[in-house]
C-alpha cells in the first residue's frame, strides 16, 4: 500500500522490506491505526499487517485491539500468521481471545484453527 514504491518490480521479501522502513516511519502513538486503514482484513494484501506486527512493539491494549481484529479472519491457512502475533503478544493474551472467537466458529473452521493452532500451543507447553 506505499504507493511512491514500485512494488510490482520487486520481490515479497523487498515489498515487505520497503513497505516496513515506511512503517517505522510512521509516529509510534499511530502505528496501530496506520496498520488498521493500510491492511484492512478486507484487503488482498492484509496478510502483510502480519509481518509489520512482529516487527513492532505494541502494549497491552493495542495487542488486544491487535488480536481482535486481525483474527476475526480465522482460521488463517497457514501457522505462519499465528507464530507472526506470537512473537509480539504473549500467549495468554493471544489464547483468551482464541477462547472467545472459538464459540463463534462452525465445525470445518475449528478443526482447521485447531489443525494449526494445536502444534503451535502444545509446543509451549499450553496442551499436553
Amino acid at each position: 500500500m506505499v504507493a511512491y514504491l514500485k512494488m510490482e518490480t520487486l520481490s515479497l521479501q523487498e515489498q515487505i522490506k520497503q513497505i516496513k522502513l515506511a512503517f517505522r516511519k510512521v509516529e509510534r502513538s499511530s502505528r496501530l491505526q496506520w496498520l488498521f486503514e493500510h491492511y484492512p482484513i478486507t484487503a488482498k494484501d492484509y496478510y502483510i499487517a502480519y509481518f509489520l506486527i512482529a516487527s513492532d512493539t505494541w502494549n497491552k491494549s493495542q495487542r488486544r485491539a491487535i488480536l481482535e481484529y486481525y483474527l476475526q479472519t480465522i482460521p488463517h491457512a497457514s501457522e505462519q500468521y499465528y507464530l507472526k502475533l506470537l512473537k509480539v503478544i504473549p500467549l495468554a493474551e493471544f489464547i483468551e481471545v482464541i477462547d472467545r472467537i472459538k464459540m463463534k466458529l462452525n465445525d470445518a473452521d475449528l478443526d482447521l484453527l485447531n489443525y494449526y493452532l494445536n502444534p503451535i500451543l502444545r509446543e509451549r507447553g499450553y496442551i499436553i
